[in-house]
């Protein structure tokens, strides 16, 4: 370490490690061994150690969970998505079973991980399309829609802020996206003039009470400001309402409750 060749005093970490020390020397030597290949820029063998460190250190908790916050990093810079998202699952797991080990930062770390957990969710709501017939296009796409509610309400429950904020915010775009894609959604080929429009009336009847309910909980956001939050989340939230309710949310209205918020 001293002569600067920080991967060379990685690998005889390593060795101590699978020494025959006592578990704590062991346990700092693979702690350093990573720390060292990380910072030499040795991705791989970063990983490799780290992943030891979590299968033969699960406690205590909080050291576990930086480590595999760590190999969450590790995974994203390599571009490795689906050992990303089992790193943030296994943060989740850990921080769930911890007990009195539990603390704010591991369970910071599980609610941003589970935030990140719902988005393909999300993305596979958006992604379904309704078609002709309608009633079974909605169907998948309402379960998708719940699945997504389940993993972002997940998020909100920890009770990390700036979570919170933006499972609020993703939860009302999933009520807003549907009733904007109802009223997108395909006709059917057969109907006649007449009966397009009154097809029309009844689907803005269907999707009329989903944007209510994105107002209704973009709004929950919007009165965090009187609690002194004011994220980006919250911003968001104030602009979809700005969209969905101009008179109520004009620019300048937005603009007092801002100044009202940080008095």
């Amino acid at each position: 370490m001293e002569t600067g060749d920080g991967v060379r005093a990685a690998s005889e970490f390593e060795r101590i490690a699978e020494g025959t020390g006592s578990d704590d020397v062991k346990k700092e030597a693979l702690w350093r061994a990573a720390e060292l290949y990380e910072k030499a820029g040795q991705g791989p063998a970063a990983t490799a150690t780290l992943t030891r460190y979590v299968e033969r250190y699960a406690r205590p908790t909080a050291p576990a969970i930086e480590a595999q916050q760590r190999l969450v990093l590790l995974a994203e810079a390599s571009g490795d998505y689906g050992a990303r998202m089992r790193w943030m699952q296994m943060i989740i797991e850990t921080d769930a079973i911890a007990g009195a080990e539990r603390t704010d930062r591991t369970r910071y770390l599980a609610a941003k991980s589970q935030l990140v957990l719902a988005e393909p969710t999300r993305d596979a709501f958006r992604g379904a399309r309704l078609v002709a017939p309608l009633e079974d296009s909605l169907k998948i796409k309402r379960d998708r829609m719940e699945l997504a509610l389940a993993a972002y309400g997940k998020a909100g429950d920890y009770g990390v802020a700036e979570v919170t904020t933006a499972a609020t915010y993703e939860i009302a775009e999933l009520y807003h996206q549907l009733s904007r894609d109802l009223f997108d959604s395909e006709r059917p080929a057969e109907l006649s003039e007449t009966e397009l429009e009154q097809y029309d009336i009844l689907l803005e009847e269907q999707a009329f009470p989903f944007e209510e309910q994105a107002i209704d909980v973009h709004e929950v956001n919007a009165a965090r400001t009187s609690e002194g939050i004011y994220d980006e989340w919250v911003v968001k939230s104030l602009a979809a309402l700005g969209e969905l309710m101009p008179v109520r949310y004009a620019k300048e209205e937005i603009g007092e409750q801002f100044v009202t918020a940080i008095r």
